[in-house]
């Protein structure tokens, strides 16, 4: 599928918006156990949206030089649900990886993840996300959350929106690479559930979307890697494999309520660095080495 043929229901006067504020209350950085410190204050990030449909609705970097662009590069794969069908639970299980060489310094905050973001019927461009970050190479990756509505990016984790609920794993926790990870978004009791590894991790409330999102129209699971323009994109995608390589980053096991899973290949920004492997309907490998 080409990039224009990919999710026209996502407007380009979104995708080219100047800047999102983004209210940083729960960074992806921290001990294990623990979100990391929540500051207050709300942190404006330049839009890294191009000005065409299909990009996966990536959070924006956080952290030193939160202010500046970073260039975006994926390997994702997806899949939309026609009208009438609807899903309300869509599930996915992710190797976890440290990715070498991701940079974070005072004046570079890179970053290398991978995630399953939602997609609402409308308003347009609405999502909840959650996946693994690698921010940095000394320290370990960690679990995400961060929600959209309308084009509008707001927080990761927590102090805008998620609601801590149950015994699973807690948004900010760091998380060990080698092990697997089942992450699972759920609609009911007007709330977007999360369940990391089949335990309750917590919720998003419909009243953050007027109770206008309480089903999935789609479904965009990837790798991502942001690298500060100006800088050489060294860092790794997944664990540094290439897709084609059987022991690269790996997810699997996709699971919806009810219907087919049926993913299709989709947006590869550097193919030839960072790549897509579809295994099955419900699985793909991805990934890739930076270019030092």
């Amino acid at each position: 599928m080409t990039v224009s043929g990919t999710f026209p229901r996502a407007a380009a006067a979104v995708l080219a918006a100047a800047a999102v504020a983004i209210a940083a209350a729960g960074g992806v950085r921290g001990s294990a156990g623990h979100s990391a410190a929540e500051p207050a204050s709300k942190r404006a990030v330049a839009s890294h949206r191009p000005a065409y449909h299909g990009l996966p609705p990536q959070p924006p970097a956080h952290g030193a030089g939160r202010a500046a662009a970073y260039n975006y590069f994926y390997a994702e794969a997806h899949q939309d649900f026609p009208s009438g069908s609807f899903r309300s639970r869509l599930a996915a299980t992710f190797t976890v990886h440290h990715p070498a060489q991701v940079v974070n310094t005072p004046k570079r905050a890179d970053h290398s993840l991978a995630e399953m973001a939602v997609r609402a019927p409308h308003p347009d461009f609405t999502y909840v996300e959650a996946g693994w970050l690698q921010s940095g190479t000394k320290t370990k990756p960690q679990l995400f959350v961060f929600w959209w509505r309308n084009g509008s990016g707001h927080c990761y984790n927590f102090g805008c929106g998620f609601v801590r609920a149950g015994h699973g794993i807690r948004p900010g926790s760091t998380l060990s690479p080698g092990t697997k990870i089942r992450l699972q978004w759920s609609h009911h009791n007007h709330k977007w559930w999360l369940s990391v590894n089949g335990k309750t991790s917590g919720y998003y409330p419909d009243k953050l979307w007027d109770g206008k999102f309480t089903k999935a129209e789609g479904v965009q699971i990837f790798g991502e890697v942001a690298v500060r323009k100006g800088f050489r994109a060294c860092d790794d995608m997944g664990n540094g494999r290439r897709a084609s390589n059987p022991k690269s980053a790996k997810v699997f096991d996709v699971s919806y309520n009810k219907g087919t899973v049926a993913l299709s290949k989709g947006i590869l920004t550097a193919p030839k660095r960072y790549g897509l492997t579809l295994t099955g309907n419900g699985s793909f490998r991805y990934g890739g080495p930076g270019i030092c």
